[in-house]
């Protein structure tokens, strides 16, 4: 019982306003990093790429890549930050959660969804060392499928919610979606 009431009270404080923005950095920041390490082991062990085995040829031993972890904590900061006042400018902009609210609310997200994700890639790619002409083909053989995924599968997330969470765990939610979809962006940026 006693370690359930500190949980509380250090779950309690996290999401006060005084440590919020720090939260929400934190939690985006792992979730991304948390996301491709998990790529980077499957790329390896569960999706290799073929190779052509010859009776001579050792298989290949795992090896980390900190770079592109690097530039995924890179990219997990920006967006925990940026994340916690989009939901704070949200909020304030809309308040209520009628579906005409929640609908101006998901409008905005789709829209500025697209530039975010620009500079989202872009900042992973250059982290990693990739030059510009490097980042732009992944970024234009990538984009339609990650737009996809963003509007069909965080659209009806995202009305669940403004709906029915109160607004100081919005980005939590986000967050926790955001691991799965991070799996994804991972995978579709190094694949």
């Amino acid at each position: 019982m006693y370690v359930h009431h500190q949980l509380r009270k250090i779950f309690n404080l996290a999401f006060s306003p005084r440590y919020l923005l720090t939260t929400n950095t934190v939690v985006g920041t792992l979730g991304l990093v948390g996301a491709d390490v998990i790529q980077q082991y499957a790329s390896h062990y569960v999706y290799p790429k073929p190779v052509e085995k010859t009776k001579e040829m050792e298989p290949q031993a795992f090896v980390f890549d900190n770079k592109r972890a690097f530039g995924m904590a890179a990219g997990g900061l920006i967006f925990g930050a940026a994340g916690h006042y989009w939901y704070l400018f949200l909020d304030r902009k809309f308040p209520g959660r009628s579906l005409t609210v929640i609908s101006k609310k998901l409008l905005c997200e789709a829209l500025i969804a697209p530039p975010l994700l620009t500079v989202f890639y872009y900042l992973v790619a250059r982290t990693e060392g990739k030059s510009n002409e490097e980042w732009f083909e992944g970024f234009k053989k990538n984009i339609v499928d990650i737009m996809l995924v963003d509007w069909c599968c965080f659209a009806p997330a995202q009305a669940l919610n403004f709906y029915f969470l109160p607004p100081k765990y919005r980005y939590l939610f986000v967050a926790v979606l955001t691991f799965f979809y991070d799996n994804f962006l991972s995978f579709v940026f190094h694949r």
